[in-house]
């Protein structure tokens, strides 16, 4: 708040209306849908996206979660994506306003894409991987099978 407001323009901050608990949750929703799309994108198993095509899906998987839930908080979605910022705008001088903004809020963006990551990634084992069919047995040699053949129908 204040001068230092522009601390917000490196690590995330909740909106005035958004409490601890619902940014918590908030994070761990995003996150959550993050990683169950994720999964679908590079599981083998799947349809998929067309090879190549991966890293744009996932952007605008990432795009989506933004467009949806990121005027709550900044959507962080990552650890990462919050805690050096913060520690970098403490070191450069907004001080130690910046790990008790927003009722301490700090501690939501670096451990709820934690819960949701574990989160997303159970239920998509649970609901999608775990129903996939059994993969079938790899598949031989073509050139040892026809030799396999040819030198069966020479007896």
């Amino acid at each position: 708040m204040g001068p230092k407001e522009t601390a917000s323009i490196f690590a995330t901050y909740p909106a005035p209306y958004l409490s601890l608990t619902n940014g918590f949750l908030d994070q761990v929703v995003g996150t959550g849908f993050l990683m169950v799309g994720i999964l679908a994108i590079v599981d083998k198993r799947n349809q998929g996206v067309p090879a190549g095509l991966e890293p744009v899906a996932v952007g605008l998987l990432i795009l989506a979660i933004e467009l949806s839930m990121g005027v709550n908080c900044g959507c962080p979605l990552n650890p990462a994506r919050d805690l050096g910022p913060r520690l970098f705008t403490y070191v450069a001088g907004w001080g130690p306003e910046v790990f008790s903004a927003g009722n301490g809020w700090w501690w939501v963006p670096v451990v709820a894409p934690l819960v949701g990551a574990v989160l997303g990634t159970v239920i998509y084992q649970l609901l999608v991987a775990l129903h996939h069919p059994e993969d079938p047995a790899p598949i031989q040699d073509l050139e040892f099978v026809q030799r396999t053949d040819s030198d069966s129908t020479h007896l």
